[in-house]
């Protein structure tokens, strides 16, 4: 008789292998291997839907579940070399990854292979169609069954606490518990009530919470567990999610290289360059697993958009969270929201990372549309008029940063004038006017700078200063004047001594004179027409 929940076995991993387009991830259970009975052996991974948690967690159940005999399934993949002891290891870890020379205390056999008894709960199995205090039960009553078929002279009643009969296991088979638990937090995605939820936490809490039974324990799910007020009876997880993968990074989704390894099982394939624009995480690109190899079955580029750059789909849309709210909910498509509350923007854009709808670049600190799959959702969810106009506005504000940063002046001059434009007649001429329009034109910088006007050089104040946050980008000065040459601003600036309030940047800093000229009338070709000079300033020390 199969068993479902207790040293299930390896056939659902060897089922899995059978799939031509396996992409090998066994060197996770090295990684593991090495925290088994240590502080660190609570792992909680999130990641979104169809990023390879089952079959990660079908890969762990097939290798420790307790066999008199062993599997061998591992044998050729990268966990059999690593405990082979081999000085060699497939061409497709490239350079990503995995030097076998450097795992140097490997043992001649498996370390804790078929060696635990394990556990493995798939939770959506139990709390789909039934309540917290219904699931649990069915919880015990199969956990209790499976194992007094297999155990003899075990006998245990449902209304005796699990963690009881994790001790009376340990004690009688005098091996230790791998606890593997899929979709742990089905119920916080699911259930309204948060006595319900408290329930559940505190089911869990009774038998992973520090027992000297526990080798390992392994949860995954959409959402990462937070050691809050409310979730800290399991604060002794490390939580491994996709904003912060630490060394779990590579076996979330594929590499850029495991992506190359698989285009080239079709050779009608082998020259296209197939960009996924996914998950970056520690500066690799990551696929979704499940859609990413039905994608290669079917000959279609995978996931998305041919030599479409990444940078083309960073945008920061969200710009009230009452709107966003509202269209999250239409958006979820299958989720639902559980007193969940947004209290900024990077609530909303986190819990959009969490489910795989954003993608998240570490160094940048931004978030990016994954994929054309989720930029079609995306579009359908903000195909109203409304969106379509800020899209716009952002997207011409964007424009209007690289022109700076590229130092175009006519380009520049003729996206401020159509800023400005939007001023009316009475206010049309006033600096106030200028300015701010300035200001809301230059809206996309505030990802990358912060924005300081009438700023006091000692000798006079300076328009406005665009201070970067980082030091990749250059420093600007902003001078506004009214009937000049265009040179006038730049000369200022230098003779004002403007760029001494920003020594740090000295060597990084862009000049910028914007001028109108008030006097032309109406019917005049020059009505509303603004110059622009931009120099890079060249730091030239007196003699």
């Amino acid at each position: 008789m199969k068993n479902f929940i207790y040293n299930s076995g390896d056939e659902d991993f060897r089922i899995f292998l059978s799939n031509k387009y396996y992409v090998d991830k066994t060197e996770l259970i090295y990684h593991l291997n090495e925290i088994i009975n240590t502080l660190d052996r609570y792992v909680c991974v999130s990641r979104p839907r169809r990023f390879g948690k089952t079959v990660t967690a079908d890969m762990l159940t097939a290798y420790y579940s307790y066999s008199e005999k062993k599997t061998t399934i591992f044998n050729d993949k990268i966990i059999g070399k690593i405990y082979s002891n081999q000085n060699e290891i497939e061409e497709h870890i490239g350079n990503d990854a995995l030097t076998i020379i450097e795992h140097k205390s490997v043992n001649k056999c498996y370390k804790y292979l078929n060696e635990f008894n394990v556990i493995r709960l798939v939770m959506n199995k139990y709390f789909a169609n039934y309540s917290v205090e219904e699931g649990i039960k069915e919880i015990k009553y199969h956990i209790i069954s499976e194992i007094e078929n297999i155990i003899n002279n075990l006998k245990f009643t449902n209304d005796r606490p699990l963690f009881r009969l994790f001790e009376e296991i340990n004690r009688k088979t005098n091996r230790q518990i791998s606890f593997i638990i899929d979709e742990w937090d089905y119920v916080l995605r699911h259930n309204k009530d948060k006595q319900s939820i408290y329930s559940y936490l505190e089911f869990l809490n009774t038998f992973l919470k520090d027992e000297k039974y526990i080798a390992l324990a392994y949860l995954t799910g959409i959402l990462p567990l937070k050691k809050d007020e409310e979730q800290s009876s399991l604060n002794n997880f490390d939580v491994f999610s996709m904003i912060s993968p630490l060394w779990m990074a590579k076996y979330i989704g594929f590499t850029d290289y495991e992506v190359e390894k698989l285009c080239q099982i079709y050779e009608e394939m082998k020259n296209e360059k197939l960009k996924d624009n996914s998950k970056k995480i520690l500066k690799r690109q990551k696929g979704n697993d499940g859609k990413c190899i039905k994608n290669y079955s079917e000959k279609k580029e995978i996931q998305g958009l041919k030599d479409k750059n990444n940078e083309d789909l960073k945008r920061k849309y969200i710009y009230n969270n009452e709107v966003c709210y509202k269209n999250i909910r239409n958006w979820y498509n299958g989720y639902q929201l559980v007193d969940i509350d947004f209290k900024n923007k990077d609530d909303i854009l986190t819990m959009f990372i969490h489910l795989g709808y954003l993608g998240y670049e570490v160094f940048t600190n931004s978030v990016f549309i994954p994929n054309n799959e989720i930029l079609q959702e995306f579009k359908k969810c903000t195909e109203s008029s409304n969106w379509s106009v800020l899209f716009g506005i952002y997207e011409q504000s964007e424009t209007l940063l690289k022109e700076t940063w590229n130092c175009n002046g006519v380009r520049v001059a003729e996206l401020i004038e159509k800023a400005h434009d939007t001023a009316d007649n009475k206010t049309y001429n006033s600096e106030a006017a200028l300015k701010y329009a300035i200001l809301l034109a230059y809206y996309a910088a505030n990802k990358y700078y912060t924005i300081i006007p009438e700023t006091d050089s000692g000798k006079g104040y300076a328009d406005i200063f665009f201070i970067p946050v980082d030091k990749i980008h250059p420093a600007l000065i902003v001078e506004l004047k009214y009937n000049d040459n265009p040179k006038s601003a730049i000369n200022q600036i230098k003779e004002q001594n403007y760029p001494q309030r920003l020594i740090h940047y000295i060597n990084n800093l862009i000049l910028i004179d914007i001028n109108y000229d008030i006097i032309e009338r109406n019917n005049s070709i020059g009505f509303k027409h603004h110059s622009c000079k931009i120099e890079k300033f060249k730091n030239e020390k007196k003699k």
